[in-house]
């Protein structure tokens, strides 16, 4: 697998889109209202209907691996 562009993510996003992250503190969260979900760009918190998803990059990247097997 080649290597992966470095993507901007936060351009994506204006000032007033986005909310300052509950649990790092920087300006970088987003929310998807429809779905009561909002994400952080900078630490990657997850938080779903005032909830905080708890999740290891060790998981992703092993579910990642499987599927290119």
């Amino acid at each position: 697998m080649g290597e992966r562009p470095t993507i901007d993510l936060l351009a994506w996003f204006t000032e007033d889109e986005r909310q300052d992250c509950t649990t790092c503190g920087e300006r970088a969260c987003v929310t998807l209202p429809d779905a009561l979900a909002s994400f952080c760009l900078a630490c990657g918190a997850i938080t779903i209907d005032g909830v905080e998803i708890e999740w290891s990059s060790d998981v992703v990247l092993a579910h990642a691996k499987s599927n290119a097997a």
